[in-house]
């Protein structure tokens, strides 16, 4: 936060900034707004299946998704993140699925 190219920002701003990063993945610490929305961007890029291959076997992804939908998901207070959280975790089962018919 020291580099010029966030001169713009206050120190009060710096210091939140720092704050979100530091407890974007503290499920149990997140409760201010700006912290449930980073935490809602994180976990939909997370939930993304890109154009590589997904670095999770089947049963490490089994348990992300139980994990997700058990203790960020619920955690969600944007309606677009809990549809697209839904929608990338379909996405997710169907591709693992597949993955399964092909071995």
């Amino acid at each position: 936060m020291e580099d010029e190219i966030f001169s713009f920002l206050t120190d009060t701003q710096k210091t939140r900034c720092i704050h979100l990063v530091a407890v974007h993945d503290k499920k149990f610490e997140i409760k201010d707004i700006d912290e449930l929305i980073l935490m809602e961007a994180d976990m939909l890029s997370a939930l993304q299946i890109g154009a590589g291959k997904p670095v999770y076997d089947a049963e490490s992804n089994k348990k992300l998704m139980e994990a997700m939908r058990a203790t960020r998901i619920p955690k969600f207070i944007t309606e677009f993140s809990k549809n697209e959280a839904e929608r990338l975790i379909k996405i997710r089962e169907d591709y693992y699925k597949q993955m399964e018919k092909n071995k």
